[in-house]
């Protein structure tokens, strides 16, 4: 196994905790799973509706997991290029391995294989997928690549028997009219 080291920051007397300029907070990483099952048993199915659009909000208006070198090579980078490097930051936070299977920017969708999800581990043995908050993610961050909004829908879990998450990212008409069946 391959492994990277990484460089943390520890401010003692403000409790805070660093990774490059990203101001990061340590947790298992069942502790995701253990969160969202807590949400579901209080509030129920719209639990998940929360933990996505929160996750893609905070995607979409924030910059704090991506890298400067990214934000400083916007210009210099094809929006695919800019993509990769976006999917490289779950696997440089610790959420998953993510790789592209399909990126279609004209198309304005694409198809995301994850390995190792941070919202599955813990979370086995479910009916349907679970992985609300990376497919949040995907979403916002989707949508400010291509400047407009965007929906992801985890189509295989890991956390349901697939041996990865598959997410499929496309615009929210698209969405629609799959929700609708059409």
């Amino acid at each position: 196994m391959e492994t990277e080291k990484i460089e943390l920051t520890h401010d003692p007397k403000r409790g805070e905790l660093f990774y490059g300029k990203n101001n990061v907070t340590l947790t298992a990483r069942g502790q995701l799973a253990w969160i969202q099952r807590e949400c579901e048993k209080a509030i129920g199915p719209a639990a998940s509706h929360i933990i996505y659009e929160s996750a893609r909000v905070y995607a979409h208006r924030t910059e704090s997991n991506i890298e400067q070198q990214v934000l400083n090579n916007l210009n210099k980078l094809s929006r695919e290029e800019i993509a990769l490097k976006l999917l490289e930051q779950f696997n440089k936070f610790g959420y998953c391995y993510a790789q592209a299977e399909e990126i279609d920017i004209e198309g304005k969708k694409a198809k995301i294989k994850v390995y190792n999800s941070a919202n599955a581990i813990g979370y086995m043995n479910a009916e349907k997928p679970v992985c609300h908050f990376i497919r949040g993610v995907i979403a916002g961050a989707a949508s400010e690549l291509l400047d407009e909004p965007m929906y992801c829908l985890e189509t295989r879990c890991t956390a349901s028997g697939g041996g990865y998450c598959l997410f499929e990212v496309m615009t929210s008409e698209i969405a629609e009219k799959k929700r609708l069946g059409e």
